[in-house]
């Protein structure tokens, strides 16, 4: 009967931190496509097609999933699936940190606002407000982590074998959930002994950790029917090889010392914006408690953080920040260790017995404060209720482009949202945009053929040229790197010369070799027009609307600013121009508009 009652109390508050951190989560979700991956995550989802590497095969069942069952526009269907992941991970969290220290009294309490604290941090949150991957990898490490630590403290192969499969389906939606693999070395180790591992229920649990993996069989089948969007065609060994290892990004990884230590330097001042000083000194006491109390659990907990400071740290991508979630949970753990022994000494300390009551009032009021003062820090930056930055500019790009027209941009945050109005919604369908650097993937030009035969026709010779020279660089041998370019720009130039006899054409690109740099760039709107000579070319300035960014209570931080940063080019570009060819009052009105956008540049942030 007590072992029930433990059960239910401890589920209703594992139910009562994740409805909370739920509730927060879809006051502050994005009600539409985000920067970055999300609009191609998101018709992915749609259509089943296969994301960039690493595949995401877990998230991909799963999108599709929610795009089916899910209320609202697709988009926002995305965005609820995260929200529903990532408050499950606050349940787990303090369920991890409950299974630790089931003796204490204070557990439950004291680990759900923990738990609520960590889940109101920055990176933490903003995983739940719109839609990524990252979400679904922490809470199947979390649920790992918990069975792995259920083991340790039982011996129950049940456990195990949960881990491990756990585990493996992780890798289904990250490959950064590798970082675990130190730790669960060393508790199977420690625990069993090296000779015990041979042992049956290790078989078994093997087995489980490769049926898990078995998601990725998803891509060279859907590969095989040509779907939309086929990053990498893993249709064949060498493609699926390239799309699960990221070959492509491994020129940011490991490139020196120097990067790593800045990435250090990072990741310390990003944990200081997760959990502030409070948590810092939660963490130092839980650190000197579990290591005191629990070598095996604390030893196991640091080399996941170890492993994730050293590989992410040595990753230079803008959006690492995510990469560092399963070492903040471990870390949090360390915090609700802190925190549960404070609880513990202030409630039990003799000397404190005649304060008892004014003890219990100062002990609420801190541990609601905990919260509470990451939900009143935060809330600013991680409400994107009203975020519509990346819909309206893309939005603001085709109200600059003619009907029929095509543009060649650079700036992945501009396409990715685009794929989403145009492939997931049909909006516009007869404006085509092209992103310039993955004209350079064998893949895309496929899809290009596929999807908009119409633009590339005309340029078969230069094309299958261009892809001659790329196979043996796809294939990891040596190429002609000169000869590689020369028939890059060729191609390009050949799209664009064949094409600009039937359509407009346009790029948002300044100065680019690779971009027939002797046509003449006129700016239109946020782009620029490409023509054979520079001439006037009318256009209504009404139809860009720049008032979203402009709204006092919306966050906008550097990674929107680097794409307001074009918008602020381009309009400054066509004041100089109108105003040379005699325009003034026209240029007057985008000085005006340019000195609009600078305002917003120059917004500290935060």
């Amino acid at each position: 009967m007590k072992n029930l009652k433990d059960f239910a109390g401890g589920f209703l508050w594992f139910a009562g931190v994740t409805f909370i951190a739920g509730i927060l989560y879809l006051k502050t979700a994005c009600p539409t496509v985000e920067f970055i991956d999300s609009g191609e995550l998101a018709v992915n989802c749609l259509l089943l097609g296969i994301p960039h590497p690493t595949g995401y095969p877990l998230y991909m069942f799963l999108g599709r999933i929610a795009v089916i069952l899910l209320p609202g526009e697709i988009i926002f269907r995305c965005n609820l699936l995260s929200l529903i992941v990532t408050s499950l991970s606050v349940g787990v969290l303090f369920n991890i940190i409950k299974t630790i220290h089931a003796k204490s009294h204070f557990v439950n309490p004291a680990a759900a606002l923990l738990s609520l604290f960590v889940a109101l941090s920055p990176v933490w949150w903003s995983q739940a407000t719109s839609n990524e991957v990252y979400c679904i990898t922490l809470l199947a490490d979390l649920l790992a982590i918990s069975f792995f630590i259920k083991y340790y403290q039982t011996r129950k192969y049940k456990f195990l074998i949960s881990g491990f499969y756990l585990w493996g389906l992780s890798f289904g939606s990250h490959m950064s959930t590798i970082f675990l693999l130190p730790a669960i070395t060393y508790i199977i180790i420690s625990t069993d002994g090296l000779k015990r591992i041979i042992k049956r229920h290790y078989f078994w649990a093997f087995i489980f950790f490769i049926l898990s993996l078995t998601t990725y069989i998803y891509l060279p089948i859907r590969a095989a029917f040509k779907p939309f969007l086929n990053w990498s065609n893993p249709v064949n060994l060498q493609g699926f090889l390239n799309h699960i290892s990221g070959w492509q990004y491994r020129v940011w990884m490991f490139s020196s010392l120097t990067e790593m230590l800045n990435g250090i330097s990072y990741f310390l001042h990003l944990l200081y914006d997760q959990f502030g000083i409070v948590g810092l000194a939660l963490m130092t006491v839980g650190m000197i408690v579990l290591f005191k109390n629990e070598l095996k659990v604390s030893i196991f907990f640091t080399s996941i953080i170890l492993a994730d400071i050293f590989y992410s740290s040595n990753y230079e991508i803008i959006d690492i920040d995510a990469y560092y979630l399963i070492g903040f949970a471990c870390l949090a753990v360390f915090a609700g260790t802190g925190l549960i022994y404070l609880v513990d000494f202030l409630t039990t300390a003799k000397q404190l017995k005649r304060y008892k009551k004014t003890m219990k009032i100062f002990l609420i009021f801190c541990l609601v404060g905990l919260p509470l003062s990451n939900l009143l820090s935060n809330y600013y930056t991680q409400d994107k209720s009203n975020k519509v930055f990346a819909a309206k500019g893309v939005e603001n790009m085709l109200a600059s482009m003619k009907p029929g027209g095509m543009a060649i941009i650079e700036n992945w945050d501009f396409y990715s949202p685009w794929l989403y109005f145009r492939y997931a919604l049909n909006h516009h369908p007869y404006i085509t945009l092209i992103d310039k650097e993955l004209l350079r993937r064998s893949w895309y030009l496929d899809f290009l053929q596929r999807y908009h035969p119409e633009i590339t026709g005309e340029s078969q010779t230069q094309i299958e040229r261009f892809l001659e020279l790329l196979k043996p660089f796809e294939a990891g041998k040596k190429c002609d790197p000169n000869a590689l370019t020369a028939s890059f720009r060729e191609m390009i130039s050949s799209i664009i010369k064949t094409n600009a006899r039937k359509r407009p054409i346009y790029t948002n690109i300044t100065h680019d070799p690779d971009v027939v740099p002797y046509m003449a760039r006129i700016p239109v709107g946020v782009l620029y027009k490409l023509e054979d000579k520079p001439s006037y070319i009318d256009f209504d300035i009404n139809k860009i609307d720049i008032s979203c960014w402009e709204l006092p209570y919306v966050y906008i931080n550097e990674r929107t600013k680097i794409a307001l940063a074009y918008s602020f080019r381009a309009f400054k570009a066509r004041e100089l121009f109108c105003r040379s060819l005699g325009y003034i009052d026209e240029a007057d009105k985008y000085l005006e508009l340019a000195n609009r956008i600078k305002k917003i540049l120059l917004k500290p942030e935060g």
